[in-house]
């Protein structure tokens, strides 16, 4: 059914529970626009037909009522359902849909702002059929979904800061869990050939209105493709994603003051880490921290890690400007560590990221399967944070792993994609945000 009727012919019935949204009394008749059905429509009540249409027209906005009736015109041309039988079911108190709630207030009400306000009912529609349309579109593909949990007892997320929680029943301090990654290669090397998981993941560190403490998050590995065939699945994945949700691959959106059209139609350009650069941003020289400290001084300082300072030219200079899907490729080997080296250059890595409409959309790795290289990784990581080495997951290299490759994508910033009017911001993608 269309969300406006529109698509339903005239004489058609209608009976149900509806939410009274708005209304205007012209004396004879009265118009209501309500929630029914998952949709909103102006529904028509007419003396003639209702015996008690006088009581209704002091009804309170928010109220619910069912109600009969058949699909018309108005002389208006508006498609409209006309009343032929109404009955209050509950009345809602006063004063409670009276006005709308804007900022963080909505996200701390999110039910009254998803009844009141269509624009955000309509994109938390969205977000189901796109997150349906991500799972379709993979399992049409040989991918199998897991779930993989969250509780970890040792954390799996690098350098990154855990959230910790207390088990009463063992006395083990365990972590939230950030990335699958470790947890679907695991089955990879068990025999599968194709996983993936959405799941909610969690980091404890700042937020703002790409970050949050809590996402949802894509990852998806496979040991039946290489770097550029995952290329090729995430292009086509957030294509079919994009195509389903707006029915014609065309996102529009605010940015400036300017709006801006971007066409998920399209090829999407891929352009190399050397060449972003070089092309992009005018160093005729390898990108080093020392030439980045005298071009850019305000945005790089002395003793930067290799990560810390590719991850800032990368989020900061480069992302922000690009608005059409774009892979930046063959990023350095600092990025990615667990991510296989370029065959003749050891310096970039078979890693690539998704940016579209200035945000990191998704993350692309080749990835290493040495447990050897991996221990030397882990070790690392185990100095700067003081985490305990994943023994657990070197074990299962022990057993051989394939050759894998897979990417993770975040579905919050994919969903910030087809936002439309609402804000740029990653709480108007969760329902229930804990940092308002």
């Amino acid at each position: 059914m269309d969300r406006n009727l529109k698509s339903t012919v005239n004489g058609q019935a209608f009976s149900g529970q509806a939410r009274l949204l708005k209304k205007r009394n012209l004396g004879k008749i009265m118009f209501w626009v309500v929630r029914f059905l998952e949709m909103d429509v102006q529904i028509v009540l007419s003396p003639e037909k209702l015996g008690n249409f006088k009581d209704l027209g002091n009804l309170r906005l928010g109220s619910l009522f069912s109600f009969s009736g058949e699909k018309g015109m108005t002389k208006s041309g508006e498609h409209s359902i006309f009343v032929n039988s109404l009955e209050v079911n509950y009345e809602c108190p006063e004063g409670l849909f009276e006005e709308k709630s804007s900022g963080p207030e909505r996200y701390r009400s999110r039910s009254l702002d998803l009844t009141r306000n269509w624009e955000s009912f309509s994109f938390f529609s969205q977000i189901s059929e796109a997150t349906s349309s991500t799972r379709n579109f993979l399992q049409s593909k040989g991918f199998r979904e897991f779930n993989t949990g969250i509780l970890q007892r040792v954390f799996e997320g690098g350098l990154a800061r855990p959230f910790e929680t207390l088990c009463f029943a063992n006395g083990r301090v365990m972590s939230l869990s950030l990335t699958s990654e470790l947890k679907l290669k695991r089955l990879l090397a068990s025999g599968f050939r194709q996983v993936y998981e959405i799941s909610q993941s969690f980091r404890n560190e700042g937020v703002d209105k790409l970050h949050s403490p809590e996402f949802t998050l894509l990852e998806a590995y496979s040991t039946a493709h290489g770097y550029s065939e995952t290329l090729s699945l995430v292009e086509s994945l957030v294509r079919d994603v994009i195509l389903k949700v707006t029915g014609d691959g065309l996102v529009q959106y605010k940015k400036g003051g300017s709006l801006v059209t971007v066409d998920y139609n399209e090829p999407f350009t891929a352009v190399s880490f050397d060449e972003v650069c070089q092309n992009w941003l005018g160093l005729d020289e390898a990108p080093s921290l020392e030439r980045l400290r005298k071009v850019f001084p305000d945005t790089f300082t002395d003793g930067m890690p290799n990560f810390t300072w590719i991850h800032k030219l990368l989020s900061k200079l480069v992302t922000p400007g690009v608005m059409n899907p774009t892979f930046v490729t063959d990023l350095p080997s600092a990025m990615f560590p667990f991510t296989r080296s370029v065959e003749d250059n050891p310096e970039r890595s078979e890693g690539a990221i998704l940016i579209s409409q200035g945000m990191n959309i998704a993350t692309i790795g080749c990835d290493e399967s040495d447990p050897k290289k991996i221990r030397l990784v882990l070790s690392e990581q185990s100095k700067k944070n003081g985490s305990p080495i994943n023994e657990e997951f070197l074990a299962v290299l022990e057993m051989g792993m394939p050759l894998v490759s897979g990417f993770g994508l975040s579905m919050n910033r994919l969903f910030m994609t087809f936002m439309g009017d609402l804000p740029r911001d990653i709480r108007e993608t969760i329902l229930y945000p804990v940092h308002q």
